[in-house]
């Protein structure tokens, strides 16, 4: 199996359920004496979707998702499509959410913090996200997995230039709320509306030519000074801002 095949390759039953249920699955692996009550859940669902489920060794599914904590099912899903720029604006401004419409992606590297952040927009139901092609984690079978299958479930857009794909969303009618540790009070802030929402990178967080497109940057307040913690995960303080402008 080559890298690409290895790419288009989901495991675990949770990630698997929701890939089946969200997009084109072309084929399901079961390890043989697999057995529960969700992987049956998993088993009718693919029926009902027409997808071919195969009974094979386990040590074939080891291999395949180059892991043994595949809990006996690994699914081979179309390549990831993404979305065109104005779709995302289309459906963010016809969006009734308050809070966040747009999430733009600042160099996350870290397919764990795309997912988890990919997973968070769609649960307080952002319209889409826009992430870097360059220098950037893209959306890889691996970040579907940290997604938990939610990754499919949410427009995304890859674009070349960040700060251009910025200042087309401002024209569109977005205004761009920067994150960074030293902004105002996120809890304060009084945020123009309808809004996109900006996180950097973990290491740099944002870029100089992205923070210039931002109209506000705002930031968590720390409760417990002095104990150590100078900043958040960017996974974690990405679902804290968008609970918290929900």
């Amino acid at each position: 199996m080559n890298n690409q095949d290895q790419d288009n390759l989901i495991y675990g039953r949770w990630p698997v359920k929701e890939a089946l249920e969200s997009g084109p699955v072309a084929r399901v692996f079961l390890a043989r004496g697999t057995k529960g009550e969700n992987l049956n859940e998993i088993i009718n669902l693919a029926k009902c979707k027409q997808v071919m489920c195969d009974w094979v060794e386990r040590r074939k599914l080891d291999q395949m998702a180059g892991t043994d904590t595949h809990q006996g099912i690994v699914a081979q899903v179309a390549p990831f499509k993404f979305s065109e720029l104005d779709d995302i604006w289309d459906h963010a401004l016809a969006s009734s959410v308050r809070g966040v419409r747009v999430l733009f992606l600042d160099g996350i590297l870290d397919p764990q913090n795309l997912g988890s952040l990919l997973r968070s927009a769609v649960f307080f139901g952002v319209s889409g996200v826009v992430i870097p092609k360059w220098r950037a984690a893209s959306v890889t079978a691996a970040v579907v997995r940290a997604s938990a299958g939610a990754a499919r479930l949410i427009n995304i857009a890859q674009v070349a230039n960040l700060p251009s794909a910025m200042e087309a969303a401002k024209k569109a009618g977005l205004w761009m709320v920067g994150a960074d540790m030293g902004g105002m009070n996120a809890r304060t802030a009084d945020l123009p509306r309808p809004f996109a929402l900006v996180m950097g990178s973990e290491g740099e967080g944002l870029h100089d030519l992205v923070r210039k497109k931002c109209d506000v940057i705002v930031g968590i307040e720390r409760l417990a000074k002095g104990r150590g913690v100078a900043s958040l995960n960017v996974g974690v303080a990405g679902g804290i801002l968008l609970h918290q402008f929900g």
